[in-house]
């Protein structure tokens, strides 16, 4: 027979219902991220591109966990998240560059259409640090993959206020730099 209003009893009844909270505050901001409907649309009848996409997704998060598992208590290194950068550049050298953009957005796109599960840091990955060595990465892009298809504009800042350049390509800030 179950127990009635014990105390083990509201615990597990608060704890439900802290989880439901969670959930459901999860998906609320998954949906505020969630891409702009654009970047769906162009890749809404390209299945492979969004599969390598998710891959993308793979290789990084793959890379982090594995290396992460000979780590003490399972914490990568600031090295781990390197080797994971430098797989993912390599898993998107195996294709044309002229692809890129779109395996980008695909990558995106795959964790919404439910292809892969976990995270997109894979197009997030800032280039190799290291002087005159420091390289485009994949966050740049990124970035101008979704300029690509009219979706990202570029914000300054000017000593009148904040501007916003729709479909710009801003190489060089004009403003002041805060």
């Amino acid at each position: 027979m179950a127990s009635q209003d014990h105390w083990l009893d509201k615990t597990v009844r608060g704890v439900k219902e802290h989880v439901g909270y969670i959930e459901a505050r999860r998906n609320e901001l998954v949906h505020a991220t969630r891409p702009p409907q654009e970047v769906f649309d162009g890749l809404a009848n390209d299945l492979e591109t969004v599969s390598i996409g998710a891959g993308l997704n793979q290789v990084y998060i793959g890379t982090i966990r594995r290396l992460a598992r000979t780590r003490p208590y399972r914490i990568p290194l600031v090295e781990d998240f390197d080797s994971a950068r430098q797989a993912a550049e390599n898993y998107l050298t195996r294709y044309p560059p002229i692809r890129h953009p779109a395996i980008l957005r695909g990558a995106m796109v795959s964790l919404y259409s439910g292809e892969t599960t976990g995270s997109d840091a894979a197009v997030w990955v800032q280039g190799k640090k290291g002087g005159s060595n420091s390289g485009v990465g994949i966050a740049q892009k990124s970035l101008d993959a979704l300029r690509d298809i009219g979706v990202l504009d570029e914000i300054d800042k000017m000593p009148e206020g904040v501007i916003v350049y729709p479909n710009a390509n801003i190489s060089v800030s004009i403003g002041t730099g805060e």
